[in-house]
């Protein structure tokens, strides 16, 4: 997918993508309940930076006429009540958008999301054969590429001529979207600064968990995990 670095658009490029299709791309960060503290004032500044960014852009390249957000299978009003509940304060800045002319679409297929978030969840357990976790593996896999294949149908589908849309989501790493879309990543200062928060905030408390007592050593584990 062509990228380009946002606040670097030239003007007699804006112009040319002006007629094509754009699509906006932030990455997904969810609240995180009974996080520590000082984790929501950054999550509320990096979507405040997101909002700002995705102005810009509007500004340069064209107004989002269509919203996507990973996990979220509904459209329209439904789509909303679902985003408000798992990513809350993502909604202001994409309400705005509905209320300016925007819609909010269907990103995923229930079923299909449910099977790559299971075959996900079996993955992070251990093996002891390495049959079964080449079996998990690339059923996951497969699950995977479906999902992203419905993700692209969904996206390429909507965008008209000339439209713009806001895609919301963790990882594009598996979506191919058409070279006739083109994807600008939305990654502002704000983001670093709460990855690296995240990051020292784990650091310290794994500091504080070497100097806590010594428990009994556990026998070592024969469980094979894929990777290893």
């Amino acid at each position: 997918m062509p990228a380009q670095p946002l606040g670097r658009i030239e003007r007699p490029e804006a112009a040319y993508v002006l007629g094509e299709r754009k699509l906006y791309v932030a990455a997904l960060i969810y609240p995180i309940p009974g996080a520590p503290v000082g984790y929501t004032q950054r999550l509320n500044a990096y979507w405040k930076a997101i909002d700002d960014h995705v102005g810009r852009l509007e500004s340069k390249a064209g107004v989002v006429k269509h919203v996507f957000h990973e996990g979220i299978a509904d459209a329209a009003d439904a789509g909303l009540d679902a985003l408000k509940e798992v990513n809350e304060p993502a909604y202001a800045l994409i309400k705005s958008r509905i209320d300016a002319g925007a819609s909010f679409e269907a990103l995923e297929d229930d079923e299909t999301f449910a099977e790559a978030m299971d075959w996900g969840r079996c993955l992070q357990i251990g093996f002891m054969s390495r049959k079964v976790a080449d079996t998990i593996s690339d059923a996951y896999r497969r699950a995977a590429e479906a999902r992203y294949n419905h993700m692209k149908q969904a996206i390429e589908e909507t965008l008209g001529q000339s439209e713009a849309g806001l895609l919301i989501a963790a990882s594009t790493r598996g979506l191919q979207l058409s070279t006739s879309v083109h994807v600008y990543n939305v990654v502002p200062p704000e983001l670093d600064e709460l990855m690296r928060w995240l990051r020292d905030s784990a650091a310290v408390e794994a500091g504080a968990a070497q100097d806590a007592p010594e428990e009994t050593p556990q026998p070592e584990s024969k469980l094979w995990t894929p990777g290893h």
